[in-house]
């Protein structure tokens, strides 16, 4: 994908990443719910959730098994087309659960964004599990 987009709006889809990442990192459901339409959709590993009662509902389960998880994202790729956007990252996500043990992951978002009201929220997001390392053992 070609980067065939405007500064501004480069920077702005960017910032869209880097709030969503933020909000992972810091377990905000209201902030992360804030990153997409009302009517979104994303989709990832067997799972697909439609509109922002159904991402906040996903919410505790997400939760449930962890502490904390770090979440670092690599933006790939950007297209624009008026007020619609197609967007391609890497994420990578430590998870650090209650059992003590750590999960690392890295996948793919395919991402289709929206301008509203002077900025760009995700219509959709399409995660692809793109591989794991093992738990690492608890720390003594």
């Amino acid at each position: 994908m070609a980067i065939d987009a405007t500064l501004e709006d480069r920077v702005l889809i960017r910032e869209r990443m880097s709030d969503y990442a933020d909000s992972m990192f810091q377990q905000d459901l209201d902030a992360w719910l804030a990153n997409f339409t009302e009517d979104c959709v994303w989709r990832g590993v067997g799972l697909e959730y439609r509109g922002l009662g159904e991402l906040a509902a996903s919410w505790p389960n997400l939760w449930e098994p962890l502490n904390r998880m770090a979440y670092f994202t690599e933006i790939a790729g950007i297209s624009v087309d008026g007020d619609e956007a197609s967007a391609r990252c890497y994420s990578r996500q430590i998870m650090f659960r209650k059992d003590g043990t750590v999960n690392k992951i890295v996948g793919l978002y395919r991402d289709k964004l929206v301008r509203r009201g002077g900025t760009w929220l995700f219509k959709e997001r399409e995660f692809e599990f793109i591989g794991t390392e093992p738990p690492a053992e608890p720390a003594p």
